[in-house]
């Protein structure tokens, strides 16, 4: 495998939830494009908390792994009123529902995952910046505790 850039990168949202959490579950569900997005930035994945234990008589510390965060995205986008993809992630802002993901890298390799969209505001700026938006990705784990599904580049 070689290294890549993000260039080319896109994210697609659906109200739909995978009949199965698997390559042909999450693809059989029409998405849409999220236009205008600029960078997504966070984590994508499991991360574990450290428990940690010191007994009195051996002076170590014992480590565990605790709860775990499936992660978290943070997107920065250019507003744009008419896209759709960002119509559905203001109304996924008012559910309390998860929503599907699909992330496709550069060289066509996916994502997909389920998350709760936590927040959506918008930046203005001064009179040389685009207005902004941040749309913050909550990642839920399914019940079988799965983050997400990788699938390869074709």
């Amino acid at each position: 495998m070689t290294s890549r850039t993000s260039a080319g990168t896109t994210l697609a949202i659906s109200a739909g939830r995978p009949a199965t959490f698997d390559a042909a579950g999450f693809g059989a569900l029409t998405k849409t494009l999220i236009g205008e997005i600029t960078n997504v930035d966070g984590d994508l994945g499991r991360v574990y908390n450290l428990v940690t234990h010191n007994p009195l008589a051996t002076r170590a510390t014992v480590k565990k792994k605790g709860s775990y965060n499936s992660g978290s995205l943070n997107l920065t986008l250019a507003i744009d009123e008419d896209d759709a993809g960002q119509i559905i992630a203001e109304a996924a802002l008012k559910s309390d529902a998860d929503y599907t993901f699909e992330l496709t890298l550069q060289d066509g390799a996916k994502r997909y995952f389920m998350a709760l969209v936590m927040s959506f505001p918008t930046t203005v700026g001064t009179v040389d910046d685009i207005t902004t938006g941040t749309i913050n990705l909550e990642i839920t784990a399914n019940d079988d505790g799965d983050d997400f599904v990788k699938v390869a580049a074709p």
